[in-house]
Formats: C-alpha cells, structure tokens, sequence
C-alpha cells in the first residue's frame, strides 16, 4: 500500500493508477500532496487565485488520470514535470481565453448592446479553438500535433512524415490511426465534446 513518503517512485503510482481502488486512491492523493503547491505557485503568480489554482489541479491531474487509464502515458517525463506541463497549457488557454472577453467588453456600449457583433463572434471561435486544443492534449503533444497537421492543416503524410521525423508516410500513417483511435475512444462518453471536435473536422 501506498503511503504519503518521497521514496514513491513514478512507476509505484502508476502502478496504484492502474492497480484501482485504494492504490489508486493513495496514488492520486500523494500525486496531490507532492505537486499542488508548484501548480498554486503557477497561478498565483500569472493573475489566478488559490481557488482557482485547486480547479486548474484537478482538471490536469483528471487529464493525467485519463491518459494513464487508457495507455497515452508513455513515462517520457516525470509524472511532476508532466502535471505542471499540463496544468501550465490549461491555464495560458485560460488567460488567452480571458483576454479575448477582457477586450470583446471594452467595446460594449454602457446600455450593454455590443458595438461589434464580429468581435463576439472572434470571441466564440477562439474560445472553441482553446477547448479543441485542451481536448487534444488529453491524447499526448506528439497525437496532438499529428491530427492538427493531417486533419485541420490537411497536409500530405509526406511532408507530416518529414516534419514529425518518421521514416517515411507509411510510418505516418500508421500513426495517425493510433492518434485517431485514441481520440475517438476519448469520444466515446462525451457527445459534447464530439459535437466540437467535428466542428473543427476532428470527429
């Protein structure tokens, strides 16, 4: 059984993940108590609150949990540099998002009619375009990159090869059905998400 000790490897709490249960509730908890102050340090000091710093945790340690429940988890980092990376994109997306609505308010007349419907319009996109990307993170930076450039850039498996480094477009290919695979077991439960992506032409 797990217990709250420094000396807990990666590869123990990803076996308590995957054992579920209480290893897996002492997994998390101990994911928790390691790497939550590095996240509220993050926020504090980039225009968030402690609050918010607890919400923007759970989302990304949920973000964690997904991938190493389903096999996306690959150990090429640590498990802390991993969390703060993905706790890190969640909230530039939350920033960006918040600027956006910062600037789209300035141009609201004092009787709230907006000046600009473009701009509420510009608003709305990017907002989707933030969820679309925080949701393709769910599947790893490497799956991510790879259904961006194939499905929303539509460029050749030739050139997708030679910029992701693969041996050749077979190898490309062959990838870019795993990404897929992946995104659409990530789909399967979450219809909403689904209705999105394929907005964006990625379901």
């Amino acid at each position: 059984m797990l217990t709250f000790s420094k000396t807990n490897s990666d590869a123990d709490l990803l076996a308590g993940i995957l054992q579920g249960g209480k290893a897996e509730d002492n997994s998390l908890k101990f994911l928790y108590k390691q790497h939550f102050a590095a996240v509220v340090k993050l926020v504090t000091t980039n225009k968030g609150s402690h609050e918010e710093a607890k919400d923007l945790f759970h989302d990304a340690l949920a973000a964690f949990y997904q991938q190493v429940k389903s096999g996306s988890f690959k150990g090429d980092s640590s498990i802390g540099t991993y969390l703060y990376a993905i706790a890190r994109n969640m909230w530039l997306n939350r920033l960006k998002r918040d600027t956006y609505r910062s600037a789209y308010e300035k141009t609201l007349q004092s009787d709230g009619e907006p000046l600009d419907q473009h701009a509420h319009e510009a608003l709305v996109e990017q907002e989707k375009s933030d969820t679309v990307l925080g949701i393709l993170t769910l599947i790893g930076e490497e799956c991510k990159k790879m259904l961006l450039l194939s499905i929303y850039e539509n460029l050749p498996m030739e050139k997708i090869a030679e910029l992701m480094g693969f041996k050749n477009a077979q190898n490309a290919r062959n990838k870019k059905l795993k990404c897929s695979n992946r995104l659409k077991e990530l789909l399967e439960e979450r219809p909403q998400i689904r209705k999105l992506l394929s907005e964006f032409r990625f379901a």
